[in-house]
C-alpha cells in the first residue's frame, strides 16, 4: 500500500481524484501544516493498524522555490533530500545550526525516488530534483530564504517534508517527496502564489503515471 501525505483538505481534494482506481492500494493521510502536526500524525498512522502495510510514504504538496534553485513557478520539484532548516540559532543574517545538534538532514529513498523520476519524465513531465528545507515558519524575506537555499543548496522550501521523512525513518519505511511550486521565496505577496494551479498540475502528472503506480510501490523491494 502506498500513503500520500498532504498537509490540508485541499490539496486532498485536489489531487486525491487522480489516483483513484490506481493499480495498487492507495491511502491518502492529512496530516496538518507544519512540522509539529505532520510528525506527530504519520508517526501515529504508522503505529496503527495500516501501518504495518505501507511500502512506501510520498509527501505530495506545494512548496516556495528559492532564488538559485532551479525551480521556477509551477514547476515539479522531487526531493533528493529533506532537511530541517529552523533547527539552529536564529539571527538577522539568517539561521546557524548549533554546534552539538546539526539539522536533521535525511535522504529519501534513491529507488523510489529514480523510480518516480523515470515515471514522470516517460510521461513527459519535466521536474526539478534536489533537497527540499522544512521551515517552521515561511520564509516572508528574500534574505532568509537565500540563508536556507545557500545552507542545503535547496530547490524548494516546504513545512512538513522532514518531519514525515524522520516519521518514516523511525518506522523503517521507505520515504520520496514531490511538490509544485506555487510561489517564489521572495518578499511576501499572497496574491502572486498560485496553489491551485501548482496542485492541478501536481494532480495531472499524477494522474499520468497512475497506472504504473505498481512500479513505484514494488522499486523499494526491487
Amino acid at each position: 500500500m502506498l500513503l500520500f501525505a498532504v498537509a490540508t483538505e485541499r490539496e486532498h481534494a485536489l489531487i486525491a481524484p487522480a489516483l483513484a482506481d490506481a493499480p495498487v492500494p492507495c491511502h491518502f493521510l492529512i496530516t496538518g501544516v507544519g512540522p509539529i502536526r505532520a510528525a506527530v500524525q504519520t508517526c501515529a498512522f504508522l503505529a496503527g493498524p495500516l501501518g504495518a502495510d505501507i511500502s512506501l510514504v510520498v509527501n505530495l504538496g506545494i512548496g516556495g522555490a528559492y532564488a538559485g534553485g532551479g525551480a521556477d513557478l509551477l514547476d515539479l520539484c522531487l526531493a533528493s533530500s529533506e532537511h530541517d532548516g529552523d533547527c539552529g540559532i536564529c539571527r538577522d543574517q539568517g539561521v546557524e545550526p548549533l554546534s552539538d545538534y546539526p539539522p536533521l538532514s535525511l535522504p529519501t529513498d534513491q529507488a523510489a525516488t529514480a523510480t518516480l523520476a523515470a515515471l514522470l519524465a516517460e510521461a513527459g513531465h519535466r521536474v526539478v530534483p534536489g533537497p527540499f528545507v522544512t521551515a517552521n515558519a515561511v520564509s516572508a524575506d528574500p534574505r532568509r530564504g537565500e540563508n536556507l537555499q545557500q545552507r542545503f543548496s535547496a530547490v524548494l522550501e516546504n513545512m512538513e517534508g522532514a518531519a514525515v521523512a524522520h516519521a518514516c525513518r523511525q518506522w523503517n519505511k521507505p520515504f520520496v517527496a514531490l511538490r509544485a511550486v506555487s510561489n517564489l521565496v521572495e518578499k511576501r505577496d499572497r496574491a502572486a502564489w498560485r496553489v491551485d494551479e501548482a496542485l492541478e498540475n501536481l494532480a495531472v502528472a499524477l494522474g499520468a503515471i497512475r497506472p504504473r503506480l505498481d512500479q513505484l510501490a514494488g522499486a523499494c523491494h526491487a
